[in-house]
């Protein structure tokens, strides 16, 4: 009786330490120091991502906007996320890596304990959305962005042009997809605090 009483401390132990583990990995990419900062934050550069992928996702080939939509976006970015001195790829394998930890270590633990883990719903939210941020192929937040919108905002459409507009619209859309799954994970991360319980 003892040991188990033991035994499912240390699992509580180990579930809050993980679950704080990837709260942090999550956060880091943030420049709010809480979930909620970061919904504001997120929300904020999601919409400003979107209204830069619908101008240069124009079939007609005409960027005029798309430099003022791309500054609203960066603006968003500088303001609420933290990727200046973060790499977008480093922070997406941290939560992953994280949300891997809690999947494939502490859920069994929690289970064989019978410990609180996620409800379903949760569960398919996180592990769904890391999927996708673990899909992103795609080149996101593309260093020099602005030079090459800038260029093609008053351009004839040439060839050049035409693969740089192409390169422009697959990164705004990996962007929105990458961000929106970060939303997802976000909205549900206040659950994360209650396994173990």
């Amino acid at each position: 009786m003892q040991a188990e009483a033991m035994e499912r401390r240390a699992v509580q132990r180990s579930a809050r330490k993980a679950a704080a583990e990837f709260e942090r990995a999550l956060l880091a990419g943030f420049k709010a120091p809480d979930f909620a900062g970061a919904t504001v934050g997120i929300n904020q550069a999601v919409l400003a991502s979107i209204g830069y992928r619908d101008r240069v996702r124009d079939v007609r080939g005409r960027f005029r906007g798309s430099l003022d939509a791309y500054a609203a976006r960066k603006r968003a970015f500088d303001e609420h996320l933290n990727l200046g001195g973060l790499d977008y790829h480093i922070w997406l394998t941290e939560i992953a890596t994280r949300w891997h930890r809690l999947d494939s270590e502490v859920r069994p633990r929690l289970d064989e304990t019978g410990l609180h883990w996620l409800a379903m719903h949760s569960y398919v939210v996180f592990r769904d959305n890391v999927r996708k941020l673990q899909d992103v192929e795609r080149p996101i937040f593309v260093a020099r962005t602005e030079d090459r919108v800038r260029a093609l905002e008053n351009a004839p459409a040439t060839n050049a042009n035409v693969e740089n507009q192409a390169q422009l619209r697959a990164e705004a859309e990996a962007t929105v997809a990458c961000l929106s799954a970060v939303t997802e994970i976000v909205r549900q991360a206040g659950y994360i605090r209650s396994i173990g319980t």
